[in-house]
């Protein structure tokens, strides 16, 4: 990082620095997918450009916010310039959401193991952030157990959430997990159009309606325990 940043990076004094050493309570992360990424060179970035550039104008919701980034890309010093990766189109076989984001459970573990030996946090580990983002066409669809997207959103948790006792199990202190989110809510720059809730929202009516993932997450708080996906989908 000193080599990439420079003089961008602050400075802290003596006293500054013993004040931050040890000060984090824990160890937070929003995690929601997994990329393949190599090095920047002209090959790999010939192969890589189509993706970059679809994701860069997907993501950002607009075409000059797009266009924005990739000039700043070119300029001199750029936070993806400073990353010093590309990201690989996904692997054919990993689904996504609705939010175009890769499912990648075993991905999460990798990251916690890593985070475990880098950094072995004193406060642990806890997952603030974790979930997904379903197509439904009406509320009907997502509050049947046997739909494609409640089975996929309840597949998403299961998967995932195995995944983190698969880390812990290989030393990963993790001591919290929150799953995103609770209820359907305001996505930001998506706004109301991803939903990421345990519970559907009619945003005219305001009525709430537990989805099927909800019920197998409470089993999972109440009985500490993964739940076998095969009695919520039914």
């Amino acid at each position: 990082m000193r080599k990439t940043c420079g003089s961008r990076l602050p400075r802290f004094t003596e006293e500054e620095s013993k004040l931050l050493k040890g000060s984090a309570d824990f160890f937070g992360l929003n995690h929601y997918s997994t990329h393949f990424v190599g090095r920047q060179n002209l090959c790999v970035a010939l192969q890589t450009l189509p993706h970059e550039i679809g994701v860069l104008f997907w993501s950002s919701g607009s075409n000059y916010k797009a266009l924005k980034t990739i000039f700043g890309i070119i300029a001199r010093t750029n936070y993806l310039k400073d990353i010093g990766v590309l990201t690989y189109p996904n692997d054919k076989d990993w689904t996504t959401t609705d939010m175009g984001w890769a499912v990648v459970p075993w991905g999460l573990r990798k990251l916690l193991l890593y985070i475990q030996t880098r950094y072995s946090p004193e406060g642990g580990i806890f997952i603030t952030e974790n979930g997904c983002a379903m197509k439904e066409k009406d509320r009907e669809e997502a509050i049947e157990p046997k739909s494609e997207t409640a089975v996929s959103k309840l597949n998403f948790f299961n998967e995932y959430i195995t995944q983190v006792h698969m880390g812990i199990q290989e030393g990963a202190d993790v001591r919290g997990y929150f799953a995103w989110s609770f209820m359907d809510n305001f996505e930001w720059s998506m706004g109301y159009g991803k939903r990421f809730g345990l519970v559907h929202v009619d945003y005219e009516t305001q009525k709430r309606t537990p989805r099927p993932v909800a019920k197998w997450f409470s089993k999972l708080s109440r009985d500490n325990s993964i739940p076998r996906m095969e009695n919520f989908v039914q």
